[in-house]
């Protein structure tokens, strides 16, 4: 390993071109009278409502739209890894890690 790659800092095993990426579990609600998320202990996931209908992926597009605003990052960070037609989704965000993200989408109740 080149002596230039290597490293002191906690985070040694990023390289300088790796960003951190963390993935979050939410419980979408399409149809809502209101757009926010709260986190739901019980579900220990984040719910997420939506005023678009689960139609066509409008609900998918609206609640990346909604956890872009809420996260600060741009809709081309957020990655949807599975629940593309159920209402339990897991998201990557590329950028942020899993403690920023909880912080950020705390600030949003």
């Amino acid at each position: 390993m080149p002596a230039s790659s290597r490293t002191s800092s906690p985070h040694s095993s990023l390289s300088s071109t790796e960003r951190p990426t963390c993935t979050i579990k939410v419980w979408a609600h399409p149809g809502s009278k209101e757009e926010r998320i709260a986190w739901a202990t019980w579900r220990t996931s984040w719910e997420v409502h939506v005023k678009a209908r689960a139609v066509e992926g409008e609900a998918n597009e609206a609640v990346v739209d909604l956890l872009s605003r809420a996260l600060a990052v741009r809709p081309d960070r957020i990655r949807l890894l599975s629940g593309a037609r159920n209402r339990e989704k897991t998201f990557r965000i590329l950028g942020l890690s899993e403690e920023e993200a909880r912080a950020r989408l705390g600030r949003s109740r």
